[in-house]
């Protein structure tokens, strides 16, 4: 006789063995390990999972934009330094930033200007 078995130890017939089914009403038993869930307790599940994954996707977009500030930080210490190293006083670096601005400029009065869709 097998410890802890009800039917003396035997092996279960293999048409017995992990057979579960859908039950009437809100429960369910799974194939495969036996455990019986409800509906409330799966319900409860699938909004932690949704919880979480929206946690997730928040802790991602605080790092991207992390990172981005920490570019920016960047970009902004390299012009710095060029400003004090005389880099943007040669006549060259001066008139493409000029046409730079004059191209910001104009871009940014045409998206003012555009009718409402």
């Amino acid at each position: 006789m097998g410890i802890g078995r009800a039917d003396g130890g035997q092996p279960h017939d293999n048409q017995d063995r992990g057979q579960r089914h859908r039950e009437a009403g809100n429960r369910y038993v799974s194939r495969e390990d036996g455990v019986d869930t409800s509906f409330e307790v799966r319900k409860c599940l699938a909004e932690l999972a949704d919880r979480a994954l929206h946690r997730i996707n928040e802790i991602e977009d605080l790092a991207a934009a992390d990172q981005s500030r920490a570019d920016r930080d960047v970009r902004l210490g390299r012009a710095r330094r060029r400003l004090v190293s005389g880099f943007y006083d040669s006549d060259d670096v001066k008139g493409k930033i000029t046409e730079r601005l004059a191209d910001e400029i104009e871009r940014s009065a045409d998206n003012d200007t555009e009718p409402a869709k």
